[in-house]
């Protein structure tokens, strides 16, 4: 799944719940296509990008 957003802040709050009880694939960080960019794996064993529009 993608969550998609253009607040940096709510980025970092998805992440950080998501996180929680699961796995962290990529961490919450700038890269090239994007401010805040991460890959995590829930508790349920979904995983999730989580990604805010825009490049750094």
């Amino acid at each position: 799944m993608v969550f998609q957003t253009e607040d940096k802040e709510k980025a970092t709050q998805y992440f950080e719940a998501l996180k929680q009880g699961g796995r962290v694939n990529d961490p919450l960080q700038a890269s090239f296509f994007s401010p805040a960019y991460g890959n995590v794996t829930d508790k349920f064993g979904i995983t999730f990008q989580i990604l805010t529009k825009g490049r750094q």
